[in-house]
């Protein structure tokens, strides 16, 4: 059992009244809605919420940092969430707190499945990533992963995206061909052709 008054850490420090145990139960279930990548959400979910509500449902919204509720109010998604949770039908595990097609989603697919451990999916999002609309951070992360992952292939199609988007000018692009150069890749000769 948590006990009252403050949970610390090195990063984080918290301040309770009371435990959340100690706060009055809703008959229905308790869902929690959050950003598994936010560290002290994540954290405070973990150690608090979880430990006090063990039979909550979770509900990752990816991205959405510590702001969740606007993010899912921004693309239209919160009503209906909230609407599902009071009305008791089921809520999905995970909301794409981003339009559909949105570079964004990818790179959240990417983060969840390196933090799974899931290198098939991982490899599934760089690669989708790098056919969406590339972005100079999306090319970054996915190059990373296609490092971790030794897989030159995907090195080359990330290399050659930065080419073909005319993206080879942006900082950020720049330092994904020098890292794609240290692993051995350069832009192919078709996407130097365009």
């Amino acid at each position: 059992m948590l006990t009252k008054g403050i949970y610390e850490n090195p990063e984080f420090r918290w301040k309770h009244a009371h435990d959340l145990s100690e706060m009055p139960i809703s008959p229905e279930q308790q869902t929690i809605v959050y950003d598994p990548h936010h560290k002290r959400d994540s954290a405070f979910v973990k150690v608090w919420a979880r430990a006090s509500y063990p039979d909550a449902r979770e509900v990752h919204v990816g991205m959405s940092g510590h702001k969740t509720a606007i993010r899912l109010q921004e693309v239209g998604k919160l009503k209906d969430l909230v609407l599902d949770v009071l009305e008791g039908r089921d809520v999905p595990p995970s909301i794409d707190g981003f339009p559909e097609g949105s570079a964004k989603i990818f790179i959240s697919s990417l983060r969840t499945a390196l933090a799974d451990k899931d290198m098939v999916a991982a490899r599934q999002a760089a690669a989708a990533l790098v056919q969406s609309a590339p972005t100079p951070v999306g090319l970054q992360i996915s190059l990373k992963t296609a490092i971790t992952l030794r897989d030159k292939d995907l090195a080359q199609d990330i290399v050659d995206a930065v080419i073909n988007s005319g993206l080879q000018e942006d900082d950020r692009a720049k330092s994904v061909l020098a890292l794609g150069r240290k692993f051995g890749v350069t832009p192919g000769m078709d996407a130097m052709r365009n």
